[in-house]
């Protein structure tokens, strides 16, 4: 069983997300694979946040032809108090697991 605590599924996913979003590659099962599991919005603020932070890269520039731009800024206005996404998608998966 993998320690949740040594492995960072944010970060793990928003790299690799991010790695095809700035080579402008075509998406496959891998890409979507980031965004569909309990971290999904800690995935997609993250990503975002990278973007501001460094606007002349090619994630910002390819962000939204990735992503909604409505629904991500949806997501990064609900989620903005939240500093730690790691512990964002920890809140997501045990709300999914308490409503299964």
């Amino acid at each position: 069983m993998m320690n949740y605590k040594m492995y960072r599924p944010i970060k793990a996913c928003a790299d690799k997300a991010a790695s095809y979003i700035s080579a402008g590659r075509e998406t496959d099962r891998s890409f979507y694979n980031c965004f569909e599991w309990y971290g999904r919005y800690a995935v997609a603020v993250t990503l975002y946040r990278r973007a501001q932070k460094r606007p002349d890269t090619k994630l910002a520039q390819n962000l939204f032809k990735y992503l909604c731009r409505h629904a991500l800024l949806k997501d990064v206005e609900e989620y903005k108090d939240w500093d730690d996404l790691e512990a964002l998608g920890q809140h997501h998966k045990e709300e999914e697991l308490k409503d299964a």
